[in-house]
């Protein structure tokens, strides 16, 4: 089941009177709320931000997402170590110099993800800054490593990663 048109990012239903909306889809017209009160969330992109850990699940429609907490400008999706990466993409050796913290158990039974800005309206077409990832339908231990741990050597990148260990029965 896709949850991912229920998630409506920084947007919220336009009012007719409002004139040319900032986003017009089949279910409606939408615009921009950027009061980001994350005290006081109104949009889907506010909740994201007023939590606090490292990953965590949120709710959307009748399902549940993954608000990561990314610290560096770029993500993307290492597919063979399944992993998110926010930042530099790391060779395998830094790996093992990386200290893991386990940060939250997951259950899944579907196997397509989209990882997107939160910002985003999931319903938009024209979504352009996202990645499709691939796991395997099952239960989950996500760890979040870091390059503070690791020798810096020359002009290794910065970066934050988010680990994907499957859990075996047994």
């Amino acid at each position: 089941m896709s949850i991912l048109h229920y998630w409506r990012g920084f947007y919220l239903p336009a009012d007719p009177e409002d004139g040319l909306p900032d986003l017009e889809l089949p279910d409606g017209a939408f615009n921009i709320c950027d009061d980001f009160d994350f005290s006081n969330p109104k949009t889907d992109y506010d909740r994201a931000c007023s939590l606090s850990g490292a990953v965590e699940t949120i709710s959307v429609g009748p399902g549940k997402g993954l608000v990561f907490g990314a610290e560096l400008d770029s993500l993307t999706w290492w597919q063979d170590q399944r992993m998110l990466v926010n930042g530099g993409l790391p060779t395998t050796s830094r790996l093992n110099e990386v200290t893991w913290s386990d940060e939250l158990d997951w259950h899944t039974a579907e196997s397509d993800f989209v990882l997107m800005n939160a910002c985003d309206h999931g319903a938009d077409p024209n979504l352009k800054n996202f990645f499709e990832v691939k796991l395997a339908a099952g239960e989950y231990l996500i760890q979040r490593g870091d390059s503070s741990d690791c020798r810096n050597v020359g002009n290794d990148p910065a970066f934050v990663l988010f680990r994907f260990l499957l859990k075996l029965d047994g």
